[in-house]
């Protein structure tokens, strides 16, 4: 526990380890791994601390945005503010948006393969959770958790657009020319001036 008479500026560098490049945050962090401190009676992120003790205010509506895309640090150089729509234009340039889905995301343990792979070799209603291709066993041999398994069978994970081999090779709708409408053509009206089949 810190004593209550350290100035804000001493709690911070309590929890800061300063690095080369980035000043790591090594307090509580949250689950996105950013840097949590608490501030009269409320949990700040330390980033954001860090911002206001540095460079000053944060405006409404702004983020603390970070330039090495680390989020535990803390450092202020390394720290800019943006709108959040900037903030997204940010973290696509860098290839690191959250929803990224696949191999494509930064979180996945399993590549398209190996999800082919599971559907192959997954036997619905196994008995046994020894047996070889049961969730439970494929679970542990590709390093998952046995819900991701069920997720990729039942197709809310790991979705892959299904073409139907009528349409391969093909678009998928037609390509319509818009007709001449003439202005004695009875299907068209001032009232309702959209084309009616």
């Amino acid at each position: 526990m810190t004593a209550p008479n350290l100035s804000l500026k001493e709690r911070f560098f309590i929890h800061v380890r300063k690095s080369s490049t980035c000043w790591i945050w090594t307090g509580a962090k949250n689950s996105d791994g950013y840097g949590q401190l608490r501030v009269l009676g409320r949990n700040l992120l330390a980033h954001r601390v860090s911002y206001k003790l540095f460079k000053g205010p944060i405006p409404k509506g702004f983020w603390v945005c970070h330039t090495c895309d680390n989020p535990p640090c803390v450092r202020p150089s390394h720290l800019w503010l943006g709108t959040p729509e900037e903030d997204m234009v940010d973290a696509s340039s860098k290839g690191r948006m959250i929803g990224a889905k696949g191999e494509s995301s930064p979180r996945a343990k399993l590549n398209w393969s190996q999800v082919r792979e599971i559907q192959r070799r997954y036997q619905k209603g196994t008995p046994n959770h020894k047996e070889p291709n049961s969730g439970t066993s494929l679970a542990k041999e590709f390093g998952v958790c046995h819900t991701t398994i069920y997720r990729i069978i039942n197709g809310s994970r790991w979705k892959q657009r299904v073409r139907s081999r009528f349409f391969a090779g093909r678009r998928s709708t037609p390509v319509t020319t818009p007709r001449r409408i003439s202005e004695d053509d009875s299907r068209f009206s001032e009232s309702n001036p959209k084309e009616v089949d």
